[in-house]
């Protein structure tokens, strides 16, 4: 969403900006989500507590980002400045 705002906000095709706003959704949120599931499939399988304690950790680093992603996009709905009708 931040990727699309800007480049309609500034008209332009593609700058250094709006390529880092869509490098920076891409491979910061996957990574996090993988490193997650990793974490709680080897807790299910060797059973060493500090999997579990690393999971739990990026489970709640998820949950941070989502929300607070969440809480901003919904912030610059209501103000306008994105998913609006063109």
């Amino acid at each position: 969403i931040a990727f699309i705002s800007y480049v309609k906000m500034n008209y332009v095709d593609l700058d250094v900006s709006a390529s880092d706003l869509y490098n920076l959704s891409l491979f910061f949120t996957l990574p996090l989500t993988t490193i997650t599931i990793v974490f709680m499939l080897a807790f299910k399988f060797i059973h060493t507590v500090m999997y579990s304690y690393l999971a739990y950790f990026f489970i709640l680093i998820a949950i941070i980002v989502i929300l607070f992603v969440t809480v901003r996009t919904i912030q610059h709905m209501f103000k306008g400045e994105i998913c609006i009708e063109e």
